[in-house]
């Protein structure tokens, strides 16, 4: 009765279906059984251990202080040599897009003078041709 049924003793489906587990077949069960009492075990190795920090240095606590201030003075000028390094990019940056934009600034300006003058030139042309056309009409 591996599965858990009742088959061929001449039950009901209604009592067949009674006399089926809840939790499937035995081999189902037994897992289910094993999983759970190596859940718990390791619940327990987890809440029984303990996290200890040791100092690098085997000494007194004041070796280890000391090294903690000169790692922590380290620290600071790392950082103060990268925020100046930093800073000094941002102004380059800033320099460089001020340079940028005054070009474009002139060369919009250049591009404007040189659509004004083809402007001129143009109505120059067009009144050229009036001129021509309407003495040419005359003759």
């Amino acid at each position: 009765m591996a599965t858990g049924t009742a088959s061929g003793k001449g039950l009901s489906s209604k009592e067949t279906r009674q006399r089926v587990p809840p939790f499937g077949s035995v081999d189902d069960y037994l897992k289910r059984k094993r999983e759970k009492i190596e859940v718990e075990h390791e619940e327990v190795a987890f809440s029984t251990s303990k996290k200890t920090t040791r100092s690098p240095v085997k000494g007194n606590s004041q070796d280890s202080r000391r090294l903690e201030n000169k790692a922590m003075e380290e620290l600071k000028e790392m950082i103060i040599n990268m925020t100046s390094s930093l800073k000094e990019d941002v102004k380059n940056n800033h320099d460089q897009l001020m340079k940028n934009t005054n070009e474009l600034v002139s060369m919009r300006e250049f591009m404007q003078k040189r659509e004004d003058e083809w402007i001129k030139e143009k109505k120059a042309w067009e009144n050229a041709k009036k001129i021509l056309t309407d003495h040419n009409s005359r003759k």
